[in-house]
């Protein structure tokens, strides 16, 4: 399921994924972007990942689309996780042109959010 959290950067979409993702949650977060940031705009997206079950196939079909349209307007995504996974996503994530990926754990929620919102590391 995914939620979309209130956020202290304009130019940064905070959500949060837990049990399983879905073809909805895909079209959920494909229209707060559209709505927020367009097509050309560049974001960020501050991630809180919990307890994720795994995703359906249409789920995560509907989030490489998602990912591969919008390549170009990421700039920096922030993975705030206490999965062990969610590390070695954020490193594969490095290797994107133009992409900044860090992984923070729960407890560094608001160093996650210092670092989202500052052009430096």
């Amino acid at each position: 399921m995914l939620e979309i959290l209130p956020s202290k950067d304009i130019t940064t979409g905070a959500v949060q994924f837990s049990g399983k993702a879905s073809q909805a949650d895909a079209d959920k977060l494909e229209s707060y972007v559209a709505k927020h940031y367009g097509t050309n705009r560049k974001f960020n997206i501050l991630a809180i990942i919990r307890d994720v079950d795994g995703t359906n196939l249409m789920g995560m079909i509907s989030g490489l689309k998602f990912d591969a349209k919008r390549m170009n307007q990421f700039s920096k995504i922030a993975a705030v996780s206490n999965l062990q996974w969610v590390q070695s996503m954020a490193n594969l994530g490095n290797m994107m042109p133009n992409l900044e990926v860090k992984a923070f754990s729960e407890e560094e929620i608001e160093k996650a959010w210092g670092w989202i919102i500052t052009s430096g590391d």
